[in-house]
């Protein structure tokens, strides 16, 4: 796992210079961070794919376990409605028209 101080994001190292590093020498890149607008500037500069593990914005990850968990123990949730019994947050976002 490479944090902003490993690859000097919190120094001198732009994100487009990291992601085009990154597509050298990895197949895929799984980001968890803070900011939204970095996954975004970081999969708009990277040569590979680049997974949204985590943001400020969404956490797709948890989202498509939870739709797989459920499509896997119980029947498709295409036409199903759901009511969401926690706080509002990434992962409900998602879901909001």
């Amino acid at each position: 796992m490479l944090t902003d101080s490993k690859i000097q994001l919190s120094h001198s190292e732009t994100i487009s210079d990291a992601a085009q590093i990154l597509s050298c020498f990895v197949d895929i890149i799984t980001l968890k961070t803070t900011a939204h607008h970095r996954m975004l500037k970081l999969a708009q500069y990277a040569q590979i794919p680049v997974i949204n593990a985590l943001t400020d914005g969404t956490h797709l990850c948890q989202i498509l376990t939870n739709i797989l968990t459920y499509e896997e123990y119980c029947e498709p949730i295409s036409g199903k409605i759901f009511a969401w019994m926690r706080n509002g947050n990434t992962v409900i976002m998602f879901f909001a028209p």
